[in-house]
């Protein structure tokens, strides 16, 4: 588990009240409703839940590359005390890429079939930097040797069909990396490698980001990956942040039910337990979503203390402890309005 080596407190993103919705013919898809959160210069910070809960589309929503039917309906995302949301296309286009940059899920159809790697870095600094092709063609070999690619000049030259997945991802590594960005946007980096390969990317994430100083928005459903990586995480589900910590605060005393759930979850090497824990029940349509807490239909907690107000009225998102918020009636007074801390 991380040991919060990172002393910055200096806000790099913060993220208030931001909607995202998708307009369908079955109905209006909330798919991030009033998220809050905040991103520190030079930190790893950990979005995690299950799929469809938000977590990509809050990503999205910070570069400005949520499309139609979907768009932002509500919020601020403030970089560097920048409303990004407040941009002309030009001016945000010169911060996508640049200041901030993201690497997808799957690595392999994000880089251009018919280019080699290298001139598809190359391509990447020309955009932004204006450099010229030689000046950026070293360039280009030498990200390739600083994420770990071996004989980087030969490599330089390979198209993406010629290269293995975890090759492929430091590829993407390296062409997020290419303008130094000052935030980078990880979105499931590790989901389709194997074991092995995950592990090399995620210790290359904490390498470049103790030595470019850059902050890292990792976004995954696997806690095991949040534990060994993060300083802080924010649990997300149906469009909402429910839980906000320290990763040690964090697995040390989860409060949430559903980070509980979550944490239960984890397949451990324990010879007298038969069979994983799961959270009963499905993750709610996000059209129409119910009044009450998103999570109450599935959380023990409520079943077990026949809590009425969870389905009643929706908890806010409190501070419940130093550096830990959380969205839970049983953290809070449940006769009285509290207040949204983040």
């Amino acid at each position: 588990m991380t040991d919060q080596t990172n002393s910055s407190k200096e806000t790099l993103l913060d993220i208030r009240e931001l909607k995202t919705y998708f307009f369908t013919r079955e109905g209006v898809v909330q798919a991030v409703d009033g998220v809050d959160l905040s991103v520190n210069v030079g930190e790893i910070f950990g979005l995690v839940g299950e799929s469809g809960c938000g977590k990509s589309v809050t990503s999205m929503s910070v570069l400005r590359l949520v499309n139609k039917p979907g768009r932002v309906v509500g919020g601020s995302i403030k970089f560097k005390g920048i409303d990004l949301l407040k941009l002309s296309d030009a001016e945000i286009k010169k911060i996508r890429g640049d200041r901030i940059a993201m690497i997808f899920q799957q690595a392999l159809p994000s880089l251009d079939p018919v280019y080699k790697i290298g001139d598809q870095i190359v391509e990447t600094l020309q955009v932004h930097h204006k450099q010229d092709r030689q000046a950026a063609w070293k360039q280009a070999v030498n990200l390739l040797k600083m994420v770990g690619i071996p004989d980087a000049e030969r490599r330089a030259q390979a198209y993406p069909y010629e290269l293995s997945g975890g090759m492929a991802q430091r590829v993407m590594i390296a062409q997020a990396l290419s303008c130094e960005p000052e935030l980078l946007i990880a979105d499931e980096p590790t989901t389709a490698l194997d074991v092995t390969i995950q592990a090399q990317i995620l210790d290359l994430l904490k390498e470049l980001r103790a030595k470019l100083s850059m902050a890292v928005i990792l976004i995954t459903h696997d806690l095991g990956v949040v534990a060994e990586t993060a300083d802080r995480v924010a649990v997300m589900y149906a469009g909402r942040i429910v839980e906000q910590a320290t990763t040690v605060a964090l697995f040390d005393h989860p409060m949430h039910p559903y980070t509980n759930g979550l944490i239960e979850s984890i397949p451990v090497l324990d010879q007298t337990k038969e069979r994983l824990n799961i959270i009963p029940g499905m993750v709610p349509d996000c059209i129409g979503l119910p009044i009450g807490c998103k999570f109450a239909p599935r959380c023990k907690a409520r079943v077990d203390n026949k809590m009425t107000v969870c389905t009643d009225r929706e908890p806010q998102l409190i501070q419940a402890d130093k550096e830990h918020f959380v969205r839970c009636w049983l953290y809070q007074d449940c006769g009285q309005h509290t207040p949204n801390v983040s």
